[in-house]
């Protein structure tokens, strides 16, 4: 596996990370906005980073890692509640 799949990759899974505990601490549907912006100011801040770039890819990655991050709380939800 290259390295830009690893990147790619790592932007996901953290940024899962961060759609999981966005909704899980603010239980509000519209902390997905929130996660989608945080992604977004993310990789426009690279610009003013010497050696750093806007990649448009790392922001997709960002954006399909909130939206999974907030699947996957779904998902375990529906799991706990549903009656057995």
């Amino acid at each position: 596996m290259g390295v830009e799949y690893v990147d790619k990759l790592a932007h996901a899974l953290e940024y899962c990370i961060l759609g999981c505990l966005l909704l899980l601490g603010f239980r509000r549907k519209r902390m997905l906005v929130w996660g989608v912006v945080f992604g977004t100011i993310d990789e426009f801040h690279q610009l003013l980073i010497p050696g750093r770039e806007f990649s448009v890819a790392d922001l997709a990655m960002n954006m399909v890692g909130i939206a999974l991050g907030f699947l996957l709380v779904h998902v375990i939800r529906y799991i706990k509640e549903r009656p057995a």
